[in-house]
């Protein structure tokens, strides 16, 4: 995901960058095992021993346009 991020940033603006960070974020929080995976190895538990369980296939999903409601937004339009 974060390489595809990287791949797909090179051709966009500034502003492009942004919505496409919001919404693989927003994605990553939905998805949450991988996030909340992490939260608790290294702030809760503190083990720093993760068990990470990535996504397999097809990431351009996580790329989508969210809701309307959930789209980023500009000051100046």
């Amino acid at each position: 995901m974060t390489l595809a991020a990287l791949r797909r940033g090179v051709d966009l603006s500034f502003r492009e960058v942004m919505i496409q960070d919001l919404r693989v974020s927003m994605r990553c929080l939905d998805d949450g095992s991988d996030f909340y995976e992490g939260v608790r190895a290294v702030i809760l538990d503190k083990d720093n021993a993760p068990r990470w369980a990535p996504a397999k296939g097809d990431v351009s999903s996580w790329f989508a346009p969210l809701p309307d409601d959930e789209e980023m937004s500009f000051l100046d339009g």
